[in-house]
């Protein structure tokens, strides 16, 4: 009998622990994920931010899309040739998603330039989820009556035609409006509309979004209780740095991602701070791995919103990709970045002279976008590293994160000081004055 009890105590005291365990997995774990994947070869770049949810019905409708997408662009790209690298095929895919109490909004841009397109292709693919049901939505499913779809396109038509005057076809627009090829989801604000370019004029080439509030005559907003954070600008833990030893930057592009977090731990417990290059359109996702970020000591760079070619874009272009992702950071975790990392390095005079961020390129590529083993990326981060070096890495490989736990612990072996870029600058500013006050005494 008391054999029995003990065993049950002891049974009660294992399905207590799970239940927290799962209960803080539950906490810790957001309903989605962005990625970003990035492909050179050649003749092509390819920029790819894609969603992985918790729902594999609707990863694998994502990844569908993707991958029609890519076949279609290397199919039309596969007979071209680049001679200069500067004139490769560029494909980015940019996700945003949109998440209310019980749908996901996941809207892809698919924006193709290069050589073999005579104007930039764009296109808009909106998946609205039912996280409960697990299916797609359409308009029809917000609708407050059937007699609602006709002033609502009225409606919507008209807010279009003000953000931009006879940009529509209209008459395309009355046909498929509600269709797929007008794009509907939902944010917490309301209900937003958007229409590819097949849908526009001739002329016009980019997208069209505009919003209805959560109260209107036409569709019915499903009940939410937004639950809202206060902002704070995170405390940032102050040290100690020896401007006299030999000093180097380690960076990490295309990030946040699920192994940011991570590659913060390895930092914070070598006593390490590095610079990391963010990519606008993941600030809302990873905001409070950007705030721990730089809570513990280091620092945030703007690389681009959705990592399009920088050197390629028009001026207006250009400098949304770069005032997207200042206005986010600001607006999330109240951070100004003060340093750009042009996409693929690739940069020009229009960048600099467009651009009130200093230009932040790099000394050492681990190449571990390309590389697979992890050792090879440890070699290259490693070997013949010189005083204000700048390491380029990516916070979003499984093999990088893997590289970082031997590469610190190496270069600290080696007298280096690991600092962030910033950092770096101040250093070598106190060592030219110090050389100039010794040369005049």
């Amino acid at each position: 009998m008391k054999k029995k009890i003990i065993i049950g105590i002891l049974c009660l005291w294992i399905l207590t622990l799970l239940l927290f365990l799962y209960k803080e997995t539950i906490q810790k774990n957001t309903s989605y994920e962005l990625e970003t994947i990035i492909q050179e070869t050649e003749n092509t770049v390819q920029s790819i931010t894609k969603a992985k949810t918790k729902d594999s019905k609707l990863n694998r409708e994502i990844t569908k899309y993707i991958e029609e997408k890519q076949e279609e662009f290397l199919d039309f790209t596969k007979n071209k040739t680049s001679l200069y690298l500067l004139e490769r095929e560029e494909f980015n895919i940019d996700t945003n998603i949109f998440e209310t109490k019980e749908y996901l909004s996941v809207t892809m841009m698919t924006y193709q330039n290069g050589p073999s397109f005579s104007v930039p292709s764009n296109e808009i693919k909106t998946i609205l989820w039912n996280t409960k049901k697990r299916r797609k939505s359409t308009i029809q499913d917000f609708l407050r009556s059937k007699d609602s779809l006709e002033p609502l396109r009225q409606e919507v038509f008209s807010l279009f035609e003000k953000e931009c005057p006879h940009c529509l076809n209209s008459e395309r627009f009355k046909q498929e409006f509600g269709e797929d090829s007008t794009s509907f989801f939902l944010t917490s604000t309301g209900f937003s509309f958007t229409v590819n370019p097949s849908l526009l004029q001739e002329d016009y080439h980019d997208y069209l979004i505009v919003s209805l509030p959560k109260k209107n005559p036409y569709l019915f907003y499903p009940e939410e209780k937004e639950e809202k954070e206060e902002d704070s600008q995170p405390e940032t833990k102050k040290r100690v740095i020896d401007p006299s030893l030999p000093s180097i930057a380690l960076t990490f592009d295309d990030g946040p991602s699920p192994y940011t977090e991570e590659i913060l731990k390895i930092l914070e417990e070598n006593e390490v701070n590095a610079t990391f290059f963010i990519l606008g359109n993941k600030v809302t996702t990873y905001k409070e791995i950007l705030k721990k970020s730089v809570a513990n000591g280091n620092e945030l760079g703007n690389h681009s919103y959705n990592h399009q070619w920088l050197s390629r874009l028009s001026t207006k272009e250009l400098e949304k990709q770069i005032d997207q992702t200042q206005e986010i950071l600001q607006k999330e975790i109240h951070y100004t970045p003060t340093f750009l990392r042009p996409t693929y390095g690739s940069t020009n005079r229009r960048i600099t002279k467009n651009s009130h961020l200093e230009i932040a390129l790099w000394t050492v590529d681990t190449k571990d976008w390309r590389i697979r083993n992890p050792d090879r990326i440890v070699l290259r981060a490693t070997h013949n590293i010189k005083d204000f070096d700048i390491i380029l890495m990516h916070d979003t490989y499984e093999r990088s994160k893997d590289a970082l736990k031997k590469i610190i612990p190496n270069l600290k072996k080696q007298g280096f000081q690991l600092v962030t870029l910033s950092e770096l600058q101040e250093i070598k500013k106190i060592r030219e004055y110090i050389k100039d006050a010794s040369l005049n005494p």
